[in-house]
């Protein structure tokens, strides 16, 4: 092949590459309405995505999933549930039905044992809250492109392994980490056997088997860990009177039709 024949394969995928893009129909899951509205604009004014769909909880992102194609998700770890407080089991369900589809975390969560579980179930970035949001553009570029994205914020201590301290959490599975996160968020064995569908024994022992990998012999030890790491969330604080008035129902909106909460479907059974 010429060179010139190469270089225009080139321009030529490099075209395509942008074309994809500017179609890129994309969902936005956040339960903060300012958030949502932060992102719709930044986005669009990109005018590289269409934002086919807008919703405020795990269930309503399920919703909005099953009625409507989208090639990119951008949404937050935690948001309320009636379901399960739990992201990662969020983050396993879309895995599960929607194994191509592209996942960036948007989040101020850092825990990173949990964010390192939350890439081994497939998600292609994690963008820092507090980062500019003139980067996000960027980084969604990159997760389109097939590339991993990690705010400069997270980059280093996420990439950082020290095998044997107790808090780094690398050996934990996720069905190990998902049983601990339910447990310190004030769910007890029998109730999360039953919403995971896994038995009592199965539970009590992926949970005992998370303390002993991290070290921890108490649950007054465990609950301390979850406080300190991040496993629990933090309280939501009260928005400023600035943007309360630009507090919106809960909702699900997919390509400006609105469904309300009563009407949405369970994130998983």
């Amino acid at each position: 092949m010429t060179p010139g024949a190469a270089s225009s394969l080139l321009r030529a995928a490099l075209l395509q590459m942008d074309f994809d893009i500017m179609n890129t129909r994309l969902i936005i899951a956040d339960d903060h309405p300012v958030v949502r509205l932060g992102l719709r604009a930044i986005l669009e004014r990109q005018g590289d995505y269409r934002i086919v769909g807008e919703v405020d909880s795990p269930e309503s992102l399920a919703f909005a999933l099953e009625r409507t194609p989208a090639d990119l998700l951008i949404t937050d770890f935690a948001m309320p549930c009636t379901t399960s407080p739990d992201g990662h089991a969020m983050l396993s369900m879309i895995r599960r039905r929607y194994p191509a589809l592209p996942v960036a975390l948007f989040t101020m969560f850092n825990n990173i044992p949990s964010l390192r579980i939350a890439m081994q179930l497939g998600i292609r970035a994690i963008i820092d809250k507090s980062a500019p949001m003139d980067l996000i553009p960027d980084a969604l570029r990159d997760v389109r492109a097939g590339s991993t994205y990690i705010s400069q914020s997270l980059r280093h201590a996420m990439e950082m392994d020290v095998p044997g301290l107790p808090c780094s959490g690398v050996a934990l599975s996720p069905k190990e980490m998902e049983v601990l996160r339910l447990y310190v968020s004030g769910s007890s064995v029998t109730q999360i056997a039953a919403q995971l569908g896994r038995t009592v024994s199965t539970i009590s022992r992926q949970r005992s088997m998370a303390m002993d990998k991290l070290g921890l012999a108490t649950e007054a030890e465990l609950f301390a860990y979850a406080y300190e790491h991040g496993l629990v969330p933090a309280p939501r604080l009260p928005m400023t009177a600035e943007v309360a008035h630009l507090r919106l129902p809960a909702h699900v909106q997919v390509e400006n039709v609105t469904f309300c909460r009563a009407c949405e479907l369970a994130s998983d059974s």
